[in-house]
Protein backbone atom coordinates (compact mmCIF):
# COMPACT_ATOMS: atom_id res chain seq x y z
CA UNK A 1 0.00 0.00 0.00
CA UNK A 2 2.57 2.44 0.48
CA UNK A 3 4.63 1.82 -2.29
CA UNK A 4 1.12 2.31 -4.29
CA UNK A 5 1.00 6.06 -2.34
CA UNK A 6 4.36 6.69 -3.48
CA UNK A 7 3.52 6.33 -6.97
CA UNK A 8 0.48 8.39 -6.60
CA UNK A 9 2.80 11.16 -5.03
CA UNK A 10 5.67 10.86 -7.64
CA UNK A 11 2.54 10.66 -10.66
CA UNK A 12 1.16 14.11 -8.84
CA UNK A 13 4.49 16.04 -8.96
CA UNK A 14 5.94 14.42 -12.55
CA UNK A 15 2.66 16.10 -13.92
CA UNK A 16 3.19 19.31 -12.13
CA UNK A 17 6.65 19.22 -13.82
CA UNK A 18 5.76 18.60 -17.14
CA UNK A 19 4.01 21.94 -17.02
CA UNK A 20 6.60 23.64 -15.56
CA UNK A 21 6.97 27.41 -16.74
CA UNK A 22 10.01 29.15 -14.67
CA UNK A 23 8.95 32.56 -13.40
CA UNK A 24 11.38 33.94 -11.01
CA UNK A 25 9.55 36.15 -9.08
CA UNK A 26 7.23 33.45 -8.34
CA UNK A 27 7.89 31.37 -4.89
CA UNK A 28 6.67 28.60 -6.42
CA UNK A 29 7.82 28.52 -10.46
CA UNK A 30 4.77 26.47 -12.01
CA UNK A 31 1.92 28.38 -12.54
CA UNK A 32 -0.98 28.04 -9.69
CA UNK A 33 -3.58 26.26 -12.06
CA UNK A 34 -0.96 23.49 -12.23
CA UNK A 35 0.42 23.60 -8.76
CA UNK A 36 -3.54 23.29 -7.50
CA UNK A 37 -3.94 20.40 -9.63
CA UNK A 38 -1.29 18.89 -7.97
CA UNK A 39 -2.06 19.27 -5.01
CA UNK A 40 -6.00 18.56 -5.47
CA UNK A 41 -4.70 15.39 -6.43
CA UNK A 42 -2.36 14.66 -3.55
CA UNK A 43 -5.39 15.87 -1.32
CA UNK A 44 -8.47 14.12 -2.78
CA UNK A 45 -6.23 10.84 -3.03
CA UNK A 46 -4.69 11.19 0.90
CA UNK A 47 -1.42 10.71 -0.76
CA UNK A 48 0.20 12.16 2.25
CA UNK A 49 -0.54 10.03 4.53
CA UNK A 50 1.00 7.54 6.44
CA UNK A 51 4.47 10.55 5.94
CA UNK A 52 2.59 13.24 7.22
CA UNK A 53 -0.72 14.16 9.71
CA UNK A 54 -2.34 16.11 7.58
CA UNK A 55 -2.48 17.87 3.50
CA UNK A 56 -1.23 21.14 4.91
CA UNK A 57 1.45 19.50 7.00
CA UNK A 58 2.83 17.67 4.07
CA UNK A 59 2.11 21.03 1.75
CA UNK A 60 4.24 22.78 4.49
CA UNK A 61 7.17 20.29 5.05
CA UNK A 62 6.98 19.72 0.90
CA UNK A 63 7.12 22.86 -0.47
CA UNK A 64 7.41 25.57 2.42
CA UNK A 65 3.42 26.44 1.47
CA UNK A 66 0.95 28.07 3.73
CA UNK A 67 -2.68 26.22 4.18
CA UNK A 68 -4.09 29.23 2.49
CA UNK A 69 -1.55 29.38 -0.26
CA UNK A 70 -2.21 25.93 -1.12
CA UNK A 71 -5.99 26.61 -0.99
CA UNK A 72 -5.28 29.48 -3.41
CA UNK A 73 -3.54 27.16 -5.88
CA UNK A 74 -6.57 24.29 -5.76
CA UNK A 75 -9.17 26.89 -6.24
CA UNK A 76 -7.57 28.19 -8.92
CA UNK A 77 -7.16 25.07 -10.65
CA UNK A 78 -11.10 24.26 -9.99
CA UNK A 79 -11.45 27.73 -11.92
CA UNK A 80 -12.84 29.12 -8.90
CA UNK A 81 -10.83 32.95 -7.86
CA UNK A 82 -10.18 33.11 -4.66
CA UNK A 83 -11.89 36.32 -2.29
CA UNK A 84 -9.60 37.82 0.10
CA UNK A 85 -11.65 38.11 3.01
CA UNK A 86 -10.97 41.21 5.09
CA UNK A 87 -11.75 40.07 8.78
CA UNK A 88 -9.47 41.77 10.98
CA UNK A 89 -10.15 44.31 13.58
CA UNK A 90 -10.57 47.58 11.24
CA UNK A 91 -13.79 46.44 9.75
CA UNK A 92 -16.99 48.18 10.43
CA UNK A 93 -17.79 46.06 13.71
CA UNK A 94 -17.60 47.58 16.96
CA UNK A 95 -16.80 44.96 19.20
CA UNK A 96 -14.16 44.40 16.33
CA UNK A 97 -14.95 39.98 16.61
CA UNK A 98 -16.94 37.64 14.41
CA UNK A 99 -18.90 34.70 14.62
CA UNK A 100 -17.86 32.54 12.05
CA UNK A 101 -19.10 29.23 10.95
CA UNK A 102 -16.80 26.16 9.45
CA UNK A 103 -17.49 22.69 8.07
CA UNK A 104 -16.59 19.68 7.87
CA UNK A 105 -17.33 16.16 7.95
CA UNK A 106 -21.02 16.60 8.23
CA UNK A 107 -20.12 19.24 11.08
CA UNK A 108 -20.74 22.72 11.67
CA UNK A 109 -18.38 24.64 13.97
CA UNK A 110 -19.82 28.22 15.55
CA UNK A 111 -16.89 30.27 17.08
CA UNK A 112 -15.86 33.85 17.63
CA UNK A 113 -12.48 35.35 16.51
CA UNK A 114 -11.18 38.82 16.19
CA UNK A 115 -9.56 37.84 12.77
CA UNK A 116 -11.17 34.60 11.20
CA UNK A 117 -8.80 33.92 8.53
CA UNK A 118 -6.36 33.06 11.07
CA UNK A 119 -8.58 31.09 13.12
CA UNK A 120 -9.79 29.18 10.42
CA UNK A 121 -6.00 28.95 9.26
CA UNK A 122 -5.25 27.42 12.40
CA UNK A 123 -7.85 25.32 12.84
CA UNK A 124 -7.56 23.51 9.48
CA UNK A 125 -4.21 22.94 9.92
CA UNK A 126 -5.19 20.90 13.36
CA UNK A 127 -7.89 19.06 11.15
CA UNK A 128 -7.09 15.75 9.85
CA UNK A 129 -10.23 16.18 7.39
CA UNK A 130 -11.02 19.00 4.75
CA UNK A 131 -12.98 21.89 6.31
CA UNK A 132 -14.70 25.00 4.75
CA UNK A 133 -15.68 28.52 5.88
CA UNK A 134 -18.94 28.76 5.53
CA UNK A 135 -19.17 32.37 6.48
CA UNK A 136 -19.00 35.03 9.38
CA UNK A 137 -20.54 37.78 10.84
CA UNK A 138 -20.25 40.63 13.22
CA UNK A 139 -20.76 39.03 16.43
CA UNK A 140 -19.29 38.72 19.93
CA UNK A 141 -18.89 35.56 23.05
CA UNK A 142 -22.68 36.81 23.73
CA UNK A 143 -23.73 35.89 20.13
CA UNK A 144 -22.22 32.46 19.86
CA UNK A 145 -23.56 31.83 23.26
CA UNK A 146 -27.08 32.23 21.95
CA UNK A 147 -26.11 30.33 18.93
CA UNK A 148 -25.13 27.30 20.77
CA UNK A 149 -28.62 27.67 23.07
CA UNK A 150 -30.19 27.94 19.81
CA UNK A 151 -28.73 24.43 18.36
CA UNK A 152 -27.86 22.57 21.92
CA UNK A 153 -29.58 19.62 20.76
CA UNK A 154 -27.58 19.34 17.53
CA UNK A 155 -24.32 19.52 19.52
CA UNK A 156 -21.63 16.86 19.29
CA UNK A 157 -18.67 18.11 20.61
CA UNK A 158 -17.51 21.64 22.30
CA UNK A 159 -18.60 24.48 19.16
CA UNK A 160 -19.52 21.61 16.57
CA UNK A 161 -22.88 20.85 15.67
CA UNK A 162 -24.78 18.50 13.42
CA UNK A 163 -25.16 19.84 10.04
CA UNK A 164 -28.56 19.96 9.98
CA UNK A 165 -31.36 22.08 8.15
CA UNK A 166 -32.00 23.89 10.91
CA UNK A 167 -28.61 25.58 11.17
CA UNK A 168 -28.23 25.80 6.97
CA UNK A 169 -31.66 28.04 7.67
CA UNK A 170 -30.10 29.93 9.88
CA UNK A 171 -26.94 30.51 7.71
CA UNK A 172 -29.04 31.00 4.68
CA UNK A 173 -31.17 33.81 6.19
CA UNK A 174 -27.98 35.24 8.30
CA UNK A 175 -25.25 35.63 6.08
CA UNK A 176 -27.37 36.03 2.43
Amino acid sequence: MEDLQKKEIEKAIQEWALNYEPHPVSKHPSKPEDVGKALKSIRDGHLYRGKYANFYMYCARRWGMTPSEADRHISLSEGIQPQGVETKRKDANKSGRFVYFIEGAGLIKIGVADDVDRRFNSIKTMSPLPLTLIGYMPGDITIEAKLHGRFSEYRRHGEWFVDCKEIRDYLAEVLS
